[in-house]
């Protein structure tokens, strides 16, 4: 199955190779964007996966689903009918031609307990469910309580309906625990942009973000430049309120994902050439991208709105009403945007300065696949997920992403041009010793625009190592076991 992309892959290397960044000019920019999307639609078209014939005489395929997320597009994986709302139909339409090929019934059971509930049934050796969706999580893999993808039998995972970057990017000792598939959804949602408000860039007179990126001259700078432009003391009484305009309305959680990612500074533990996870956080690379990241979000009077938090969604009211240039939220709560009467427009997080090569955008939590170990039929599995995967490609994938995302969240050709940047330009955090590297960092730090990070990583860094430590020792238990 790998050779069947090989030409087209090879095709998009030779294109690519020594680029620069974003093309000056726009028409090189729309050939790159004309090869892309020929090329991956060849693919597509081309492809089709090899499985063998089989009936299942009705049997159960079961996942177990820790979403619950409300704010997402949709947080289940089945559908009981079609209701005329376009996921919901493709949702129905590709689990039932999978159960029609296999004879089969796809189910789910919801929980809001996911690690605990699904640590109880494995070590109890009950086979109740077959699948596990869950955000990244390490607990139930250093326990050895789930399979390696690539043991699964029928699974192509170069094949295009396989998201190839999270799952390179949560690899540890080469072992892919997570997989993730056209099947999922949630990988939209989870994603951090930039949403924009088109009138206040027209009435300030200001340069047109989808250009800037273009160009390669969106920067944390001209971001900082663009939303100081915009900020107003409309009520007039010296201090900044709710009354007034900003440049920006987000809370200190998403900020922290998006613009130090952006950047390249995303607060993760990263991994070396043989696949092995390390802390590097504490270097000047780092800590000089960190403290502008720091300093912009506090230092600013009038640039950011103070009263953007968690429960509010970042703001997004004063968004929706006009009063802030910039939004940075998870994509689903760009839904909340649908009536907003105002025309917004969608970029990737500012780059840190024009030398740097790329965009980069956080791809946020999405939920994974887990395979447990109390799984009593790989071989079936792993049909029915590659055929589940095939299907969403077919059914799944275009209702989201054109009629949700290009029909009802997205409002113009730019916005798409500008999520295919994003979607194709994701990092995914590994998740080892998170709350020393991300959330303490981003509230204690980024949030209170303190600086000091040099003396907090020399202070942490032999915990997190102790944390790398056991994760690696568990994986290389595992692989031996």
């Amino acid at each position: 199955m790998k050779n069947r992309y090989f030409l087209v892959v090879l095709c998009l290397l030779l294109t690519s190779c020594g680029e620069e960044a974003i093309s000056n000019a726009q028409t090189e920019t729309d050939l790159q964007t004309a090869v892309t999307e020929t090329a991956e639609t060849t693919v597509e078209q081309e492809a089709v996966p090899i499985l063998p014939e089989a009936d299942y005489k009705g049997d159960d395929f079961c996942f177990l689903n820790g979403n619950t997320a409300s704010w997402m597009t949709t947080y289940v994986v089945t559908a009981e009918e079609e209701v005329g709302e376009a996921v919901n139909d493709a949702i129905f339409q590709r689990n039932c031609a999978t159960e029609e090929q296999f004879n089969v019934k796809i189910t789910e059971i919801s929980t809001k307990n996911l690690i605990k509930d699904a640590q109880k049934s494995i070590q109890a050796g009950d086979d109740t469910f077959d699948v596990i969706l869950m955000t990244m999580n390490l607990d139930l893999i250093v326990n050895n309580m789930v399979l390696d993808f690539t043991e699964i039998p029928h699974l192509d995972l170069s094949a295009p309906w396989w998201i190839q970057k999270p799952m390179k990017d949560l690899t540890i000792c080469g072992k892919t625990y997570c997989g993730m598939s056209l099947f999922d959804t949630t990988h939209y949602d989870s994603t951090r942009p930039v949403l924009f408000n088109k009138k206040l860039i027209a009435d300030y007179d200001m340069e047109s973000p989808y250009a800037l990126v273009r160009d390669g001259k969106w920067t944390l700078e001209k971001f900082r430049e663009m939303g100081m432009t915009a900020a107003k003391d409309i009520d007039g009484d010296g201090t900044w309120t709710e009354a007034d305009q900003y440049g920006l309305t987000t809370w200190y959680g998403q900020y922290s994902c998006t613009v130090p990612t952006g950047i390249g500074a995303m607060m993760t533990v990263t991994k070396d050439e043989e696949d092995l996870p390390y802390f590097d956080l504490n270097t000047a690379y780092y800590i000089e991208r960190l403290t502008a990241a720091a300093d912009l979000y506090v230092n600013y009077p009038g640039l950011r709105n103070p009263a953007g938090n968690a429960d509010n969604n970042g703001g997004v009211e004063v968004f929706r009403e006009g009063r802030a240039l910039f939004y940075i939220e998870g994509l689903g709560n760009a839904q909340k945007l649908r009536q907003m009467d105002i025309d917004f427009g969608i970029v990737p997080a500012p780059k840190y300065n024009e030398e740097q090569k790329d965009y980069i955008s956080h791809g946020g939590y999405p939920f994974f696949m887990m395979i447990p170990t109390t799984n009593s039929d790989l071989d079936r599995t792993g049909v029915l997920l590659e055929s589940l995967a095939y299907e969403s490609m077919k059914t799944v994938k275009p209702a989201f992403y054109d009629n949700m995302l290009m029909g009802k969240i997205a409002r113009d050709n730019d916005s798409e041009e500008m999520l295919d940047i994003v979607f194709s330009t994701l990092q995914y955090d590994l998740p080892i010793a998170l709350t020393e590297v991300f959330s303490r960092v981003a509230e204690q730090y980024i949030q209170k625009g303190n600086t000091d990070f040099a003396s907090y990583f020399t202070k942490i860094e032999d915990k997190v190592q102790k944390q790398i430590d056991d994760v690696v020792d568990a994986y290389k238990a595992n692989v031996n076991s």
